[in-house]
This record gives C-alpha cells, structure tokens and sequence, in this order.
C-alpha cells in the first residue's frame, strides 16, 4: 500500500504500556488458571507498533525474548529502527506492513502460530470494520496454541459522553486544515463546555464532567515539548472512532476464534470471578476505555480469577519507610501492613523480589496474604510477577542501566530537554529530569561511582564532560558526590539497574 497515512503527517506520541508487557500479561493468565510462556524468552508481535518504543523498552531488558513490530506508518517505523540502533537491540525486529497485506500473506519470515504475546494497543476503536476483522485474524493466527493477545477498545457505555465530545470537537475543528489549530479548537470547545458545566446537573453536567475529565486526560498524556495534544487529532478528531460494548466484542472475538481471558488490570471485585461480569463492571465504573486479555478459542479455557494464585508469585518489594508501620511504593503508593506480619516481612526485602510463599509460615496465612496482595495488585499498589526480571536491586560500584534506557538517556540529554521518560524493567515509565538524564546516560556499567564523578566535574573527555558542566557549576566535588549516589540509588528503588549478565 502507498497511501499517504495520517499517522506520517502527525506522529503519534508512544511511550510503554504496563499492561501490554508479557511479564504483566503472564501474571494475569496464571491467575486465570493459564499455563503461559515465560515471559524472559517469549515471542513477541505488536500490530500497530507505531515507533516500537513500547517493543523497545520491553526487548533492553529482556536480552533472551524476541520482539516483532509493524506499522502503517513509515516515519515512525524509520524512527524505532534507528532507536533500536542507538541502543544496539538485536532482538527486535521492526517492518513497515498494512495489516491486510499482512493476513494475506503472514507476518514475514515468521512462522504462524509462533508467538507467545500478540499486542494489538490502541488501534481497534480507530480503523473500518474490514481492518477490526484483519486484527483480529492476524492475531488469531500469529498467537501459539497458549498464547495470550492483548487488545484495547473505547468501551460502551462509559464512551457515550465522549461520543458527545468528539461530535463537538469536529463540528469545532471542521473549516481548518492545520492539526494543531484543529487540535487547539477542539480543545477550546471542550475546556468552554467543561467551565460552563462546572455546577450544573442531569445531562449538561455530565456531559461537563466528562470534558474535565477529558482535559486532565490530555494533560497527564501529553509530553512536554510536545508541539500540540496530537492524541487529540487521533482519538476525537479521528475519522473513525467507534466505541463497542462487552457483547460485542465478544462476538466479534468469537467469530476470529478468540475469546476473552480477563480484563487488565484488574479491579477488586474481579476476585473469583469470570469475563462474563465484565459488562456489568463497566457499566458500574463509566469506564470508556477497555482492555482485555485474549487468547483462542481452542485453547484451555480461563477459570475463575484466583486471589490464592498469588502464592506462587513473585512481589516486587520497593517500599521505603515513611512513617513506623507504613511504607510508599516507587508508584507513589502508600502501604501500611500494620499487624500483617507477611507484608511486614516483605519490607525487609526492599527494594527487591521475593517469593509470596516466603512471607507465610502456614498455609491460613499464605492464603490471607494472598487476598491482600491480589487486591493491592488490582489496585495498582503492587507489582506481583511470574519470573523475576532482569533488574537488580544489589548496590554496585559500577552502575549500569539498559542499553535502550541509556540510549534515551543521552539523546534527550543532548538535545537540552528538560525532562524524558524513561522504562523500567518492569514496563514502568517515569518522567526524569535533565540532571538526571545527564547521569543515566554514562551509567554503562564500564566505570565506577567515582570516575562518574569525575566525569560530572568536566575533568575528563567526553560528550558527558561537556554537557555535565552547568549542571555542577559552582558545586563542590563532595555535592557531585552526593548527587551521583542519589540518582543511583533512585534507579536502584526504581527497578532500573541491571546486571552485567542481564539486559
């Protein structure tokens, strides 16, 4: 296909997707009673990859998995080969295919039914009915006999008020030709009718809340030094933007041969439950976006969800003490397990992994522990994982982060950008400022804390040296010091350091 894409016109800003992870995706089979691949040396397709900076992060830190991607959009794929570059993955592998073209004939050199992880993130709402059957299709085919596919959607009825919104958005938008400036009324109409609803009620106040809560959307998702809000060309602005409802979307998997394992993530209530809830789930939350967990139909099936699976898991202990008897998560979470004494015994393995079974001596108390850690990971405020990724949260004297996590490192950093995000080894995203930036870019494993430091000073040659120089003007070698050993130490607590025979 040559048809100019809109994507080329207006890139998309991609960054990782927690929940698209193999290693997030593992976690939610195997409570579903699933048996998936290991996440460390799985297959891995993304269909829609975009610049494959969501492959990218996931493929730095797993060195033995393997990663394909392919998009619409040249520019952006053009864009992932040379960050691939930057960073020396070999074990990532990104094309530019229609997706037609692509069920046609397979996805190239790869054969069917090969993958363990099919990503579809992000693309179901916003193209034609034909395409919807080709997604499906593709990853019907692509997927292994257990593998799992992830898929994203707008979901009804949450999306019916932003079926309203995006009306107003392109009747807004319709006479200019810029993105930006149709980007910047769509925006306007919507931040009116968010003030001007502010105290009302019935319909026009729910329609306002739903354009705040569309502006504080676009807030959080937009990157700084962004030209313009481009999610808004592509979601409200989009020529096709459907919203579907549980049903279906089951009936449209169930016709490619795919059926529903469970959402993700997952929301409390979900303990000891299956799929077939989930409509009434969404119908409950207002959600309008939705993602599930697939996988085919010929497969065994998904059981209920099991809290007590947790026992099997790993937990990621990053808590730092705020307070006697409550801790916070490098999420920002708060946990207090006050009188629990399986999470109390899990802080002393902060920040790290550590078996869930380790943390109980008898069986009543593994399963009430279990209860606890299945609810504190539907919430977000903890990480439970199959295998234990390849991070590691030993103090070192000479540090190293991912290649690719390097690599971005110095690319923002060069370019004098006030902030980048950067992935953990767990498919986390966390906004760094330049300082920082400065210093994850040298962290290469090759050089002591100490010769870092020289560096920083602008003592010795190199691209660091010089960009290092206003960051430490005027500063003393002991506050060099100290700043060097905290930004360490966070990407320590922040699962970002890796081993010299990991990533």
């Amino acid at each position: 296909m040559t048809e100019r894409f809109a994507y080329d016109d207006v890139p998309y800003d991609t960054e990782a997707n927690a929940e698209t992870h193999p290693s997030s995706m593992a976690t939610l089979a195997r409570l579903a009673g699933l048996e998936p691949a290991p996440p460390s040396s799985a297959r891995v397709l993304e269909i829609g990859c975009g610049n494959g900076e969501n492959l990218l992060a996931a493929a730095t830190y797993l060195p033995r998995a393997r990663f394909v991607g392919f998009d619409l959009a040249a520019s952006a794929v053009a864009a992932g080969l040379e960050a691939a570059r930057a960073a020396h993955l070999t074990n990532v592998s990104l094309r530019r295919a229609d997706i037609r073209d692509v069920r046609a004939s397979g996805v190239a050199g790869e054969a069917r039914g090969c993958f363990d992880y099919v990503v579809a993130h992000g693309m179901y709402s916003w193209v034609p009915a034909k395409v919807r059957e080709d997604l499906l299709a593709v990853m019907r085919e692509a997927l292994a006999p257990r593998g799992i596919g992830f898929l994203s959607l707008n979901a009804l009825p949450g999306w019916e008020l932003r079926r309203a919104l995006r009306d107003l958005a392109r009747d807004a938008a319709r006479s200019l030709d810029d993105p930006a400036l149709q980007v910047g009324e769509a925006l306007h109409v919507i931040g009116e009718l968010a003030r001007a609803g502010k105290d009302a009620g019935g319909f026009f106040g729910a329609l306002s809340a739903a354009a705040r809560e569309y502006i504080e959307h676009v807030e959080r998702g937009t990157p700084p030094g962004a030209p313009f809000p481009r999610y808004v060309f592509h979601d409200l602005l989009a020529e096709i933007n459907e919203p579907f409802s549980v049903s279906e979307l089951s009936e449209d998997l169930g016709r490619a041969g795919l059926r529903i394992v469970c959402e993700t993530p997952l929301s409390p209530s979900r303990a000891g439950t299956s799929f077939v809830d989930l409509e009434d789930e969404l119908a409950r939350t207002g959600s309008p976006f939705l993602q599930v967990l697939v996988q085919r139909d010929d497969a065994p099936a998904p059981g209920p969800l099991d809290a007590l699976a947790v026992r099997d898991l790993l937990l990621w202990a990053d808590f730092t003490s705020v307070s006697p008897g409550t801790w916070r998560t490098s999420t920002g979470a708060l946990v207090r397990p006050a009188g629990d004494e399986g999470l109390a015994r899990a802080t002393l393995h902060a920040p790290g992994f550590v078996a869930v079974r380790a943390l109980a001596d008898e069986d009543a108390g593994r399963t009430a522990l279990g209860r606890q850690l299945f609810e504190g990971l539907c919430e977000g405020v903890l990480t439970l994982v199959t295998e234990r990724p390849a991070c590691t949260s030993e103090s070192s004297d000479r540090p190293r982060v991912a290649p690719h996590v390097r690599a971005r490192a110095a690319s923002a950093a060069g370019s004098r950008a006030a902030s980048a995000v950067l992935t953990n080894a767990l498919h986390r995203s966390f906004r760094v400022p330049w300082s920082e930036l400065v210093v994850v870019s040298v962290l290469d494993g090759a050089q002591t804390q100490d010769e870092i430091v020289v560096q920083l000073r602008g003592r010795s040659e190199g691209v660091a040296a010089s960009l290092a120089g206003p960051l430490v003007a005027g500063a003393s070698d002991r506050d060099v010091e100290r700043f060097v050993a905290t930004v360490i130490d966070r990407l320590r607590r922040h699962a970002f350091l890796v081993d010299a025979e990991g990533a």
